[in-house]
């Protein structure tokens, strides 16, 4: 079984929010603005991830700036460019995946309605067999998908390192492999976890031990 991740490993978050940001620049929004609303909206402060358009805009209640548009704006970005901030390998990756034989997963971190949006915008729930959204702990997923005393290899295809790590010492079975994004590459060095830097060279490496 693969279980792949989505934001960082499938969907290049880091240009979506940039591009998010700059969408609400041309509103006058500083960009401190946008972080500090962002972070608002984010989570419940109980460790539920809440993140959605909707909530984003209702942040700036108080504010300045028309909900309105900064709605308009945020949605814009999620409904109508969704697919360009899909790395470019991301199909081809799954699609590599698909050869094996073996049944793939989608598990992702976010608010269920707005993460389900993305990866259905984004069309890559046509390449897995399962997409599974959850908005605390992906642990609980893991503990029903994954039979730690299993023979079976289990891949994980990640780019959360403690995340990742916790989830090899919890399952041993596991096989983590993590996508490298814009962190300092030492962290992935002392994870002892095989890293890459495309989902190219992570299907390759793969293939290479299946």
């Amino acid at each position: 079984m693969f279980i792949v991740d989505f934001d960082h490993t499938l969907f290049d978050t880091k240009a979506f929010k940039e591009a998010r940001l700059e969408a609400l620049r041309s509103l006058g929004v500083p960009d401190d603005v946008y972080w500090k609303t962002y972070e608002q909206a984010r989570n419940d402060g109980t460790g539920t991830v809440t993140y959605t358009d909707e909530r984003h805009a209702a942040a700036f209640a108080g504010t300045q700036f028309n909900r309105h548009k900064v709605l308009i704006a945020l949605k814009n970005i999620s409904e109508n460019r969704i697919k360009e901030f899909l790395f470019s390998d991301a199909i081809s990756f799954l699609k590599a995946l698909r050869k094996l034989g073996k049944p793939i997963v989608l598990l992702s971190l976010g608010a269920p309605s707005f993460q389900l949006a993305k990866v259905h915008g984004t069309g890559v729930d046509h390449y897995v067999d399962d997409v599974i959204v959850v908005d605390d702990n992906k642990k609980f997923v893991l503990e029903r998908l994954v039979d730690p005393n299993s023979q079976e290899t289990v891949w994980l295809i990640n780019d959360h390192i403690e995340e990742t790590k916790n989830m090899k010492d919890m399952f041993p079975n596991i096989h983590p492999v993590l996508k490298r994004t814009h962190r300092d590459t030492a962290l992935y060095e002392q994870s002892n976890i095989p890293f890459f830097d495309s989902l190219t060279e992570i299907a390759c490496y793969v293939y290479k031990n299946s």
